[in-house]
């Protein structure tokens, strides 16, 4: 099974890249949100899963091995497949985390692709899986920010500084990586 990969990304789509490592392409699925922090023609490494299917072999990327291991214990549970995990990522790994261990329903159940009863059902099987632990370590800012979003922001010249202080000023409800940095950017 392939498990990290560390190459060039030779083209990025919406929801995937080829990563060119050492000559030979590997489409990988990524979230969105993190997909959004990935430059064409970069290096990068990615911790993958690798998932099999009778018809089928896909790699799915994240940056850390803690994303690896949540998105692992997202398709552990019944009925969630590694696209609707991905989407689950999409608005947030610590905000997600967090409504977990919150037993957060509504939260939940309004995540594209996850019904109510999925959602219930996520709770139901991950209870005791996910510990606040777990989420403190994602170092949020709250509202589901994570030190991503202030590394990605960081390399577009801006000081930590100045981000954490507008980043205190998110509201609640912008959880995905890719609206908190769309408020910082319209914010300053």
């Amino acid at each position: 099974m392939i498990s990290h990969l560390t190459g060039t990304v030779l083209s990025k789509w919406p929801k995937s890249i080829i990563l060119d490592v050492s000559g030979v392409g590997y489409k990988v699925s990524m979230a969105p949100s993190h997909l959004a922090l990935v430059n064409e023609s970069a290096d990068i490494s990615l911790f993958i899963h690798t998932a099999v299917r009778e018809d089928d072999i896909s790699l799915y990327g994240f940056r850390t091995a803690d994303e690896l291991s949540f998105f692992q214990k997202l398709i552990s549970v019944s009925r969630i497949g590694p696209k609707v995990a991905l989407e689950i990522i999409n608005n947030g790994s610590s905000a997600v985390q967090k409504a977990i261990v919150e037993k957060n329903l509504a939260f939940l159940s309004h995540i594209s692709g996850l019904g109510k009863k999925t959602a219930e059902r996520l709770l139901v099987e991950l209870d005791g899986k996910i510990s606040l632990s777990d989420e403190a370590s994602l170092k949020s800012l709250g509202g589901g920010s994570s030190e991503d979003v202030i590394d990605a922001l960081m390399r577009l010249g801006y000081q930590r500084n100045h981000i954490t202080s507008v980043l205190k000023k998110l509201p609640t409800e912008v959880v995905r990586e890719e609206d908190v940095i769309t408020f910082f950017l319209k914010s300053v």
